[in-house]
């Protein structure tokens, strides 16, 4: 008699719970984005959002604790250690969110997915790390397609929300280095309480100190600003449930259909496009770090 094979078995259906949540936080964490347009439209700004999208999390993070009867003590040198993780999250959510109020949506969500490769750049340079022949080639296509994304309307695009853009992939490649060296064995809702906390008070500052706040004046604004909130602080809590669901690999693999989902739900709600160019060094960013993150996978099966 023969056996069924692992191949023909159905998935556990925790599996497919966990692939469920994987993708439901990676949908609406690219959906975020866009409903920061609409706050917007409605008369708010950057630094307001995003603010308002701090405070929300810190808070969430705060009952969270308190419902679970969870420990919130840290010692000294780990606060230290999670308030520049909070200084990295507010300058990643500031970049992410505060470059639609400036460059297309789209070509938001993609100058954000260049993180994984300047992650692998920036441990190079400076943790040593080996790099294998097919990482450094998909690195290389990955910053090829940057290249066309933005090589070809620089001229026409608002800088501030290039950079802007630019500055989120950096500041969470330094954030993923810097968790996964310093602090990877701490509980990580431990981390992102105390670090939410720090971002929502340095956040209402560095708004007073530039453009000031800006409270939306439209129903539809204020739904943006509190999608925002609603959908990046739902997302990025089951985005670390999901690590535990499904593992890493699997997770970063499903997250690759966010910035798709992002590119889609400006086109639906906005009626934005890509040219040509930036849809091609798109697909070739997604395509790099889908090849790298299956790389890696089987790397780690093999080695297992």
């Amino acid at each position: 008699m023969r056996t069924p094979t692992s191949r023909s078995a159905a998935p556990p259906a925790v599996d497919r719970v966990g692939l469920g949540i994987t993708l439901f936080a990676a949908i609406i964490l690219g959906l975020a984005t866009t409903a920061a347009r609409f706050a917007y439209q409605g008369g708010s700004n950057g630094p307001t959002v995003v603010t308002g999208r701090c405070l929300l999390f810190a808070l969430v993070m705060t009952v969270f604790f308190l419902a679970t009867r969870r420990s919130m003590a840290i010692g000294g040198l780990r606060w230290l250690e999670c308030a520049g993780i909070g200084v990295l999250i507010g300058m990643m959510v500031y970049g992410n969110i505060g470059a639609a109020e400036f460059i297309p949506i789209g070509l938001v969500a993609l100058l954000h997915f260049t993180f994984p490769p300047v992650t692998v750049v920036l441990a190079v340079l400076f943790l040593r790390t080996s790099l294998p022949p097919v990482k450094a080639l998909t690195i290389a296509v990955a910053f090829l397609g940057l290249a066309l994304m933005l090589g070809t309307s620089v001229a026409t695009m608002d800088w501030r929300g290039v950079a802007l853009g630019l500055m989120a992939s950096l500041a969470t490649s330094i954030n993923n280095i810097w968790y996964s060296r310093r602090l990877a064995r701490v509980d990580p809702y431990l981390v992102l309480l105390h670090a939410g906390w720090v971002a929502a008070v340095i956040l209402p500052l560095l708004a007073l100190a530039t453009t000031g706040l800006a409270a939306p004046a439209t129903p539809a604004g204020w739904a943006g600003f509190a999608g925002v909130g609603v959908l990046q602080s739902t997302g990025l809590m089951l985005y670390y449930l999901s690590l535990r669901w499904v593992g890493p690999v699997t997770s970063a693999m499903i997250f690759n259909v966010q910035p798709v989902v992002s590119v889609i739900a400006a086109y639906l709600a906005f009626g934005e496009v890509l040219t040509a160019w930036q849809g091609l060094g798109g697909a070739l960013v997604i395509g790099s770090v889908w090849a790298m993150t299956w790389a890696d996978g089987r790397r780690a099966r093999r080695g297992a």
